[in-house]
């Protein structure tokens, strides 16, 4: 089902930016690439990240793009330690303006799950299209909570070794079987398709160019 097809590009941004995000410290890479309008916000961005990789969003976050951070909105700034802009103030088309091309997104400041974000061709947008859209990713998302990329390989190794000493145990943990070479892209874009109609029904009741400020 097309949501909003044109009236909604009538308020938005007539481009759209290809963005693959890579998890680093581990091979082979788990990738992903979506297209979004340069319009998105960081804070958009960052749910349209946790939607691709599986996350579930229960962990603090942030951006740092050439030494700025942003992250989660004011309310939610008493936890950090360090000078923190609003993710929702700032977009995409912010990033482009500063010929920015490769930043860091980093979630679950336990787990240290650093991810490089990288900003290819900005085109014109296809209006019939539903952005955020994946066009491409490998291999399944580690499970929250794993205990970071060394955990991440120690649960991988017992959960395709039936002989594991903790292969049961992990496998209740997880509550099924887990296949690392796993990529359901049909899945995550049905669950890219929920933020598309989050935008639109708020674009649909704000009905105005937002303006973003500068650091």
């Amino acid at each position: 089902m097309r949501v909003g097809c044109w009236d909604t590009f009538e308020i938005m941004s007539a481009l759209v930016v290809g963005v693959r995000i890579e998890l680093r410290n581990i091979r082979p890479k788990i990738w992903r690439r979506v297209v979004v309008p340069v319009s998105t916000t960081l804070f958009t961005l960052h749910e349209t990240i946790q939607v691709a990789f599986g996350w579930w969003n229960y962990h603090l976050w942030d951006f740092e793009v050439q030494g700025e951070n942003f992250g989660p909105p004011s309310d939610d700034h008493f936890s950090w330690d360090l000078p923190m802009h609003d993710a929702m103030d700032f977009d995409l088309d912010w990033v482009v303006s500063k010929g920015i091309k490769r930043f860091l997104y980093t979630y679950d400041f336990g787990d240290d799950w650093q991810h490089d974000v990288i900003l290819g061709v900005v085109r014109k947008v296809n209006k019939c299209e539903n952005y955020p859209i994946l066009v491409g990713g490998a291999r399944n998302g580690p499970p929250e909570d794993v205990g970071g990329f060394s955990g991440y390989w120690t649960f991988v190794d017992s959960m395709l070794d039936p002989s594991h000493e903790s292969h049961e145990e992990n496998k209740e943990w997880y509550d099924g079987e887990y296949d690392p070479e796993e990529f359901d892209a049909e899945e995550l874009s049905q669950k890219l398709k929920r933020i598309h109609i989050e935008n639109w029904r708020w674009l649909q009741r704000e009905a105005f160019a937002v303006t973003f400020p500068k650091p």
